[in-house]
């Protein structure tokens, strides 16, 4: 029944022969209008019309205000500026157009490059300036624009301690010495491995902590240092004042328990395992008398 364009043509049949009749801007508007007074959903409207209900609704509020006056001011509504300083000139666009029907494998990278070389036009149109004029004249087809794979910035911690929490920001004249040579701004300071040894369960950590780190530090992230190691279970012990030892067992020693070897050591015996993986041992030299506490194969107490 409508159709929204500049000219649009209605055919009735009936009679013999064809009646054509044009639509102005004002007259689909007035007809839409008269459509939803007489019943007729905003929505059926808009969807004959292939608008949206919004601009229906304001053609109907419009005509309830002013009448078709309303509805005729909106011709002259547009919301187009009136120039665009940094538009194209129609001779760049003409001299684009030419030379991508000329050679219909030019790129616009290569349509730029002649342009300039040529010194035909002025100002010589950028790349994306000579992409956006094929695109309006249809001489090329728009593309999903992809971006470079090294656009992408990937975000990541650079350690692990980093992303533990573990690490202290660089000092005051550090910062100040790199803003004097005019270099990047250096990175937080992490603990330092004083030593690293594989056991039969794990691995075992010895760090130098930072000045301004804790013991506690270290014991509150040994959830994170876990997960970020891929490891079973990881405890932590204070050697001394600012010295951290880290057990990192790979799986349930508990559960699947392996004892070390016999010790050479006279009146020591390795007897059980603790959760860190380390072995309990019973030195009957230093404690000759023992006692064991606990229910009958139960397997815990010593």
């Amino acid at each position: 029944m409508f159709g929204f364009s500049v000219r649009v043509v209605a055919v009735r049949v009936g009679r013999p022969g064809l009646a054509l009749v044009e639509l102005s801007f004002v007259e689909q508007r007035y007809r839409a209008v008269l459509a939803v007074l007489a019943g007729a959903t905003v929505t059926e409207v808009a969807a004959s019309l292939g608008v949206s209900r919004q601009t229906v609704s304001g053609w109907k509020s419009r005509y309830e205000a002013s009448g078709l006056a309303g509805l005729a001011g909106l011709v002259d509504r547009s919301r187009r500026p009136v120039s665009c300083p940094h538009q194209a000139s129609a001779k760049v666009e003409a001299a684009v157009s030419e030379l991508r029907r000329r050679h219909p494998r030019w790129g616009p990278r290569r349509i730029a490059h002649v342009l300039e070389r040529a010194g035909s036009v002025a100002p010589v149109p950028s790349r994306m300036t000579v992409y956006r004029i094929l695109v309006r004249h249809g001489l090329v087809e728009p593309g999903v624009r992809r971006r470079k794979r090294s656009d992408y910035k990937r975000w990541q911690r650079s350690s692990v301690m980093d992303a533990c929490g573990l690490t202290v920001p660089p000092s005051r004249w550090r910062l100040a010495l790199a803003r004097v040579a005019d270099r990047p701004a250096p990175d937080s300071r992490v603990p330092r491995i004083l030593r690293l040894r594989p056991t039969r369960t794990g691995l075992v950590l010895r760090i130098k902590l930072r000045p301004g780190q804790d013991a506690f530090d270290v014991s509150a992230a040994t959830d994170r240092l876990r997960h970020s190691f891929g490891m079973y279970g990881v405890t932590s012990r204070e050697l001394r004042s600012g010295v951290v030892e880290l057990r990192m067992t790979g799986y349930d020693v508990l559960k699947r328990v392996q004892m070390p070897k016999v010790d050479r050591a006279p009146m020591r015996i390795s007897v059980a395992l603790r959760e860190d993986g380390s072995v309990h041992y019973r030195d009957y030299r230093s404690v000759p008398h023992g006692l064991t506490l606990g229910a009958t194969e139960s397997g815990k107490s010593v």
